[in-house]
C-alpha cells in the first residue's frame, strides 16, 4: 500500500507553496497525483499553512513623495480636463480580482 504523506511529497508541496503562493489544493493533489485529502492533509496538518485574503499594506510617505503625487495628479487631471469629453457614461478601466483569487498561503510563522 503506498501512503500519499510520504517526506518527499511533504517536501514537494512545500517548494510548491514557496514558489506560487496562490496555488490551490486540487492544482498540487493533480501536480502530485495524490488525493484533494492527502494535500490538504500535508498542507495544514503536517505544513500548517492557512489560507489568507492577501491585504493591501499602505507605506510611509514622505512629504517629498506626498508632493510629487499631487503634482503627478494635477497634472494628468488637467490633460483630462482636455481630451475626455462626453456625457455622464460610466467606463470602468480596472476589474477587481475575486477574493479567491486574491488569497495567499501563510505559514503560522508568518507575519499576518
Amino acid at each position: 500500500m503506498r501512503t500519499a504523506t510520504t517526506d518527499a511529497n511533504v517536501g514537494k508541496v512545500d517548494d510548491m507553496i514557496r514558489a506560487n503562493r496562490h496555488i490551490t489544493i486540487d492544482e498540487v493533489a493533480e501536480e502530485l497525483g495524490i488525493s484533494h485529502e492527502r494535500a490538504q492533509n500535508i498542507i495544514h496538518n503536517i505544513l500548517r499553512y492557512r489560507k489568507v485574503s492577501a491585504r493591501w499594506v499602505p507605506r510611509q510617505l514622505t512629504s517629498t513623495h506626498q508632493e510629487q503625487r499631487m503634482a503627478v495628479f494635477l497634472f494628468r487631471m488637467n490633460f483630462l480636463f482636455r481630451i475626455v469629453t462626453g456625457d455622464e457614461t460610466w467606463v470602468h478601466h480596472f476589474t477587481l480580482e475575486l477574493k479567491a483569487a486574491s488569497m495567499e498561503w501563510k505559514h503560522l510563522s508568518s507575519p499576518v
